[in-house]
Parts: C-alpha cells; sequence; structure tokens
C-alpha cells in the first residue's frame, strides 16, 4: 500500500512541476489557439455545456482553469467566477485577457482548494480530472467547497468506449495508448513509467460508487466527443488512417459551415449515444 501511495505521489508531483513550468504553459497557451489548431474549437463545446449548468449570478468555481477559456465563458454567462490553478504564469494570461468580468484569480492545489466549505454555488473542471491517478480525492475536495444542491460538472474519459473498441478491434494503434484508471494498467501500458502517459478513466458504476462514496448524486453522465478521440474510431481504422483522420478533421473544422454542423451534431445528437460509442462523457454532479 505504501508503495502504491508513492506512485500516487510521483505522478501528483511531476504533473504539478509540468504544469508549472513556464515553457509548458506557453506551450499550451499557443496550443489552446483555435487558429492555429482547429481542433481546440472542440473546446469550445465543453465551455457551453459546463456554463449550461448554472445561472446568472451563481458563484463557480473553475478549478485547474489554465488560461481561463472556461472561466471567461462562466463569467459571459454572467457568473460570479474563481479561477484556480496551480501554474502562475497561465494565472497571469488570465488576468492579462479577462478585462472587466467578474473573475477572480487565486492560485491554489486541488488537492488542498483555497476556498472555504460550501463556499460556491457550483464547480467545474475542464480536461482536468483525467490527469490524476486519485482523481476521487480531487472530486471530494471538490465537493467540499460546493454548497449543498450545488452542481459539480467536469468531462471525464469514458471506460465503455475504450472496452468496447478493444472488444472488436480490427487494428493495433499505439497512437491511442495511455494507462487508465489503475497503477497496474499505468504501468503495463508504459514500461518506462512515464507519468505523461496517465489519463484516468471510470464507467457509469464506478463513477457511481466514487460519488455516492463522498456525498454526491451522480445526475447524468452525457456522451461527448464522437470525432476527435475515439477509440472506436482508431481501432477500427489503424494508426496510418486515424492519423489522416485527424488531419482531415482539422481541416474541416477550419470551414465554419462544416464547424456548425460538427457543433450540432455533438449537441443535438451524441448525448443520446450509448455511452460506448464515445470517449469521453459529461459528468454532472449534485452536492447532497
Amino acid at each position: 500500500m505504501s508503495n502504491k501511495r508513492s506512485e500516487i505521489q510521483r505522478i501528483r508531483d511531476f504533473k504539478s512541476a509540468h504544469w508549472v513550468s513556464s515553457e509548458m504553459a506557453n506551450k499550451f497557451i499557443e496550443r489552446s489557439n483555435p487558429e492555429r489548431f482547429p481542433i481546440m474549437n472542440y473546446y469550445k463545446l465543453v465551455d457551453l455545456e459546463l456554463s449550461s449548468h448554472f445561472l446568472p449570478g451563481d458563484h463557480v468555481l473553475d478549478l485547474g482553469c489554465g488560461q481561463g477559456q472556461t472561466s471567461i465563458a462562466l463569467a459571459d454567462h454572467g457568473c460570479s467566477v474563481v479561477g484556480c490553478d496551480i501554474s502562475e504564469a497561465l494565472l497571469q494570461e488570465l488576468r492579462r485577457t479577462k478585462g472587466d468580468r467578474k473573475i477572480e484569480v487565486r492560485a491554489g492545489d486541488a488537492y488542498n482548494i483555497p476556498a472555504d466549505a460550501g463556499e460556491f454555488d457550483g464547480v467545474v473542471a475542464r480536461m482536468f480530472m483525467t490527469h490524476f491517478v486519485d482523481w476521487y480525492t480531487i472530486l471530494a475536495e471538490m465537493a467540499r467547497v460546493c454548497k449543498s444542491n450545488g452542481i459539480i460538472a467536469f468531462p471525464f474519459s469514458s471506460k465503455e468506449n475504450r472496452v468496447m473498441a478493444e472488444q472488436h478491434q480490427k487494428f493495433d494503434c499505439p497512437e491511442l495508448y495511455y494507462s487508465t484508471d489503475t497503477l497496474e494498467s499505468y504501468f503495463a501500458a508504459d514500461p518506462e513509467k512515464k507519468p505523461t502517459r496517465f489519463s484516468a478513466e471510470a464507467s457509469h458504476d464506478e463513477m457511481t460508487g466514487v460519488c455516492n462514496a463522498i456525498g454526491l448524486e451522480l445526475v447524468d453522465i452525457k456522451p461527448f466527443n464522437f470525432f476527435y478521440f475515439n477509440f472506436l474510431i482508431g481501432y477500427s481504422i489503424g494508426p496510418e488512417k486515424l492519423v489522416e483522420y485527424r488531419s482531415k478533421l482539422s481541416e474541416f473544422l477550419k470551414n465554419e459551415e462544416i464547424r456548425a454542423f460538427i457543433f450540432w451534431f455533438e449537441q443535438m445528437v451524441v448525448p443520446h449515444f450509448p455511452r460506448f460509442m464515445t470517449s469521453s462523457n459529461f459528468v454532472i454532479c449534485r452536492k447532497l
């Protein structure tokens, strides 16, 4: 058990150092530009979904906010926002770009959020939770700072998608390899034991169990991200065609009409898919 705790801590430390780095923060800011990297348009859908669960005037924490795209989206929705991140370089970018929006910036660690118990009407975390082996510990901390009946919303990887893809696998696709929700699979997928390779996932039943254990009600798990990172696609067409597919998708996303269709499809059709159809889910919880 102590060895497992030390490995979890090693991944925590690596991830923290990774994001605190000014060099990595600058790369992250650059790669978040949808004009240079059209696939980043997908994240606008994430911000729309997360914002939809709150009313104007709600006090919302954006945990792991980075340079603050979600914080800005929430503020434009009318929320009073606190953006919290461990990276001072990313927070500085948020201070630069937020203008006069109602966004408070706090430096802090997700394992010890700098906030009072029950301070927020809701908590969101965009593309953040899957970085951590013990993501459930962070979710418990998010629950601590959320008011009773408040909403906690975040995207998370779908175990059902990977399992279904492996059951019907036609091609080996190393580009899609990453370790999942246990240290055992982490080391199996990454013999060199590089913490960058870790990405957590959960099934519906596993997410329900975690929520029940920390005083949350699992309200909904909504499928999301059909087109880009999807094990079913990767394991069906193989690595070479997957590279070609993603390149073509990025080109398509430059076209406003095609982008509008993809957004419509993701918002109107994909949420009704079976969970195994997409690589990601929106997880919506309520604090009891």
